[in-house]
């Protein structure tokens, strides 16, 4: 059994995609996935559906699509296996869950037919199969699902190697990630924030500027653990994205009630439109009091860290 880790990413989101920097975090919820001998074919069962599919059908099914990725990169396509994934990453909820998927797969493969994948091959077939559920994935989501803990990312515009930097904090910080519960379209949203910037070239390189600055200073924060000022920070960030227009009344609602309940700082995360947020907590009893707060309104809650 190979777990992928879900993901933060706690500043650049839609900024990563024009190769500006972001930084992103491991969080605590994962996919699961465990191999079992199978007579004949390779099934594995869908999470949405809860249904199995038969591998290989050549349907137009987005589990079907990323598993012909990973059979081909691993050349498992003629071997007998059932895959059983499971997970409590929200799917659809920017929080990595496809990234996660992919990884978790690949891990048990090379776990039970001894491929000896290295964390890099690893990282690049999830890239790969990446583009099956989003148009134009920056990388980020693979990278730290395969690597974990906090991760600097600056996408290479140019097909090169993207720049990835583990980052090392003095202590993690607690965060509760608030969960709208609507489902949004990771591509979809990618595509409206590039057709705003057509419109209004002048107004995103603005806001592009201010996202570049704000990273560099978090990076800087975020080592030393000023978890006060990382918070001012994340307010900011969340002042962008609401500019860019991937906010939205329940990721805001959500950020009101998290900073009106003593957060350092809230901000939607992922693609936006729907999905989760997280805000920053000073203390295990007060990510508690955010958490109750959050499902008061009727949304989800959940507890972590980032930075481990």
């Amino acid at each position: 059994m190979q777990l992928g880790y879900g993901k933060l990413i706690l500043f650049g989101e839609h900024f990563v995609v024009y190769g500006l920097p972001g930084i992103a975090s491991a969080i605590g919820l994962y996919t699961r996935c465990r191999l079992y001998p199978n007579e004949k074919g390779i099934t594995v069962n869908d999470r949405l559906t809860n249904k199995h599919i038969l591998v290989g059908k050549g349907n137009s099914d987005i589990l079907e699509q990323t598993m012909q990725i990973i059979l081909k990169e691993t050349a498992l396509e003629k071997k007998n296996f059932r895959l059983e994934i499971d997970g409590n990453i929200p799917i659809f909820g920017g929080l990595g869950s496809s990234a996660a998927l992919i990884v978790s797969i690949a891990r048990e493969l090379n776990r039970e037919f001894l491929l000896n994948l290295s964390d890099k091959k690893i990282n690049e077939i999830a890239f790969k199969a990446e583009h099956v559920f989003h148009s134009a994935p920056s990388g980020i989501d693979n990278t730290v699902s395969t690597f974990g803990g906090l991760v600097w990312f600056e996408k290479n515009l140019h097909g090169g190697k993207n720049k990835m930097e583990q980052l090392k904090m003095k202590k993690p910080l607690l965060v509760v990630i608030g969960n709208t519960r609507i489902i949004h379209d990771t591509g979809e949203a990618v595509k409206f924030v590039r057709a705003q910037k057509e419109k209004q070239p002048k107004k995103f390189e603005q806001i592009f500027g201010q996202a570049k600055e704000l990273a560099h200073e978090a990076k800087k924060e975020l080592i030393a653990g000023n978890g006060k000022k990382v918070g001012e920070l994340l307010n900011k960030n969340q002042g962008l994205l609401k500019q860019v227009g991937v906010s939205s009344k329940e990721l805001e609602l959500l950020c009101e009630t998290a900073l009106g309940a003593g957060a350092l700082g809230a901000k939607l995360t992922g693609a936006g439109m729907g999905g989760c947020m997280f805000a920053l907590a000073k203390n295990a009893e007060q990510q508690k009091k955010i958490a109750r707060e959050f499902e008061k309104e009727g949304f989800g809650s959940y507890i972590t860290k980032v930075g481990v």
